[in-house]
């Protein structure tokens, strides 16, 4: 019998999704600042009275403190905090909306070999943290736009934003002199100046 302790991590992390498992216990996908991509078991925590049960609604921005494993997929969850909930306050049909559909698009953004203390990963969970601290704000009154802004920031971090400052045909400048009107065109991936439509 070992006398060492399991190892365990403590991170800030957004709730990506849960689901349950078992009769009271649920899983839930984690996006931390200091790990990564990362899922927990949580026992017992769809019980009424449960300290695990804030921590596992999709949303949220939490502290967490979680088992750290390398030999299971699952990890622990041991206990926490909510730091943050967008829809505690002035929660709408539209907020939620926009909220479950961002939650969606960065659970999406998984790499492909994820990796413990990734830089973008990191970065990815700032943008994250910026998006649901906007989201959480009293002044938030379009969250649509903060929706998209999310959108064009992931589409960026995987190297496929649009282009909007040149002409995504010939590459002129859509302002420049003689280049006409601009239109957007998804096809071409951004901007298309006068001359090219």
């Amino acid at each position: 019998m070992s006398v060492l302790g399991l190892p365990s991590a403590a991170s800030d992390a957004l709730v990506l999704r849960a689901w349950p498992c078992g009769e009271t216990s649920a899983i839930a996908s984690l996006l931390t600042r200091d790990q990564g991509f990362v899922r927990v078991l949580a026992k017992a925590a769809r019980r009424p009275r449960s300290r695990l049960r804030a921590l596992v609604e999709p949303g949220r921005l939490v502290n967490v403190e979680f088992g750290l494993d390398p030999r299971r997929e699952l990890q622990y969850l041991r206990g926490g905090s909510v730091l943050l909930d967008p829809l505690a306050v002035g929660a709408t049909l539209e907020r939620s909306a926009y909220l479950l559909g961002a939650l969606e698009l960065v659970d999406r953004c998984r790499p492909a070999t994820p990796g413990p203390g990734d830089p973008g990963e990191a970065l990815l969970f700032g943008v994250c943290e910026e998006f649901v601290g906007m989201l959480s704000s009293a002044t938030c009154h379009q969250p649509a736009v903060l929706f998209f802004a999310l959108e064009w920031r992931l589409l960026a971090r995987h190297g496929t934003a649009p282009q909007v400052g040149l002409c995504s045909c010939c590459g002129a400048d859509p302002a420049g002199a003689g280049a006409g009107s601009a239109w957007f065109q998804a096809a071409e991936g951004g901007l298309v100046c006068g001359r090219c439509t």
